[in-house]
């Protein structure tokens, strides 16, 4: 079972996001998480939890 996102972990991952979507010919979700605080979440937590918020 995957433990929940935190609201800390949300508005770090919703920062990240601002900051690296618009990055030319990058890979958003691997710029995501390399600069992710907490490690343990997969690409494909990040991309369903970017997809839930």
């Amino acid at each position: 079972r995957v433990p929940p996102w935190t609201p800390q972990e949300e508005q770090e991952l919703r920062e990240l996001y601002w900051k690296y979507k618009e990055v030319e010919g990058g890979d958003t979700i691997a710029a995501i998480l390399a600069h992710l605080p907490t490690p343990g979440h997969t690409r494909r937590q990040v991309v369903k939890q970017l997809v839930r918020m």
